[in-house]
């Protein structure tokens, strides 16, 4: 039973493992499952969607041969090609049609994948069964990594029409890397639009830029492939090295400020912990917190000397034992640890 005298107030990190591993239907098509990074450009699921993005597809060809190295992960190989995007012209277009192909990527994995009974569902549920009992007065703090909207989808899209709705209630959903229903807008002062927008945008990457100091909206489904849509992709390019990248609203990050203050434990789904600025924030706090850390695949002794040495760097305390789930996202809600560790 929970102990409603010290209620808990859960920081919950979701990466792209957990949408991965959405579905409680196995039985789903896999060309509509949010994909691993290793699989952006994974030519049997996404091929046509790569014929429809060519400087996308060159920059396919040139990566995918280099995953096949398993010492080679997508995060970093796109990063030391995004590297040469002051000296080449060329790879800053490729990565600026990069964000026109994530983003209708997760918008069909999104609307294709997504089942009223899926595993987000049942987090959601019965995390708030024991956070969040009527009267109570804590919340529950989401940070996603994902650029789908399948969390959003499964606490009820409807809900979430203006960026403001993210971080009202008791439950708030923090962004960091953007999402495929964002767009900033162009202003009629940085220039005459006329034509295809995406097409001068590739074309013109600065007005990207220029862009990016502008508003921050939530694109509805109806206006998504307006051809006379002026919002542009809120996505961060998905390298390791996002120090300028973050997209997500000041009044989001403040939030997320706030709310650290309060949380005292941590549960950590499908995310490897690659981006520092989150854990920075946490080792900020100057507290240390219980850690329950969810991965598909057991690593070796010396793999998991490794995470728990990792992560309590940012003061996140993993037990050796019971806090380190083996077996994905699916596997863990199919035991009572989420309640046990909610509850002690």
């Amino acid at each position: 039973m929970a102990n409603f005298f010290k209620m808990s107030y859960p920081l919950i990190i979701l990466g792209a493992g957990a949408s991965h591993d959405f579905a409680d239907n196995k039985k789903l098509s896999p060309h509509y499952q949010p994909p691993l990074a290793k699989f952006l450009f994974n030519e049997e699921s996404y091929h046509g969607l790569l014929n429809s993005y060519p400087r996308v597809a060159q920059l396919a060809s040139t990566i995918n041969p280099l995953l096949r190295n398993p010492k080679n992960n997508f995060e970093t190989t796109l990063g030391n090609i995004a590297k040469q995007q002051e000296s080449r012209l060329e790879i800053k277009k490729q990565l600026t049609e990069l964000r026109y192909y994530l983003r209708e990527l997760f918008f069909e994995t999104s609307t294709r994948y997504y089942r009223a009974t899926n595993h987000y569902a049942a987090l959601i549920e019965r995390v708030r069964n024991v956070v969040l009992p009527d009267g109570g007065s804590t919340k529950v703090v989401y940070v996603s990594y994902n650029y789908d909207t399948l969390l959003e989808r499964s606490f009820g899209i409807e809900n979430f029409q203006e960026l403001s709705s993210y971080i009202s209630g008791l439950e708030i959903i923090v962004k960091l890397h953007g999402s495929h229903n964002w767009g900033y807008e162009i202003k009629n002062s940085h220039g005459p639009i006329a034509g295809d927008l995406q097409d001068r945008v590739i074309n013109e990457p600065i007005l990207f830029q220029k862009a990016e100091e502008g508003q921050l909206l939530v694109v509805d489904d109806e206006s998504y492939h307006n051809p006379a849509e002026r919002k542009l992709p809120a996505i961060a390019i998905p390298i390791n090295d996002k120090s300028r990248q973050y997209i997500c609203d000041t009044s989001h990050i403040k939030a997320l400020d706030n709310e650290l203050a309060m949380v005292d434990r941590v549960i950590i789904i499908g995310w490897q912990g690659a981006d520092t600025f989150l854990l920075e924030k946490i080792k900020r706090t100057g507290k240390f917190f219980p850690t329950i850390y969810i991965k598909d695949k057991k690593p070796s002794i010396f793999e998991t000397e490794g995470i728990l040495k990792y992560f309590e760097k940012y003061n996140l305390k993993i037990e050796k034992t019971d806090g380190i789930f083996f077996g994905g996202f699916s596997a863990f809600l199919e035991t009572t640890q989420l309640e046990r560790f909610l509850e002690q």
